[in-house]
């Protein structure tokens, strides 16, 4: 579900799957130990296929408790672009939206 991958820039976090209620608490427990990464992080989230409003507020928190060292969302699928539309939440994260090149 989530795959951890430094580069010279930042951390990126690769998040593949399904992102639903019954992956919520997964998420969380994966995410909790970057909170206090020193570096940038980037989370990709060009393959995921579902995502709900639980895991919408686990990211939102993440974003959130890494606003000094910064955080950012990329590589949408349109999956996360459909969901966060309907929240009315893009404007909320503050990253671009660019689809993956294989959508």
């Amino acid at each position: 579900m989530l795959t951890p991958h430094q580069t010279d820039e930042q951390l990126m976090l690769k998040i593949d799957g399904e992102l639903t209620i019954y992956e919520a608490r997964n998420l969380f427990e994966q995410l909790t130990p970057f909170v206090s990464h020193s570096e940038k992080i980037a989370i990709e989230l060009s393959q995921v296929t579902a995502l709900d409003s639980s895991c919408v507020q686990v990211l939102m928190a993440f974003k959130k408790a890494r606003i000094e060292q910064g955080c950012e969302l990329i590589h949408h699928s349109e999956v996360v672009v459909d969901v966060l539309g309907k929240l009315g939440l893009v404007g909320w994260f503050h990253d671009p939206i660019v689809l993956s090149s294989s959508q």
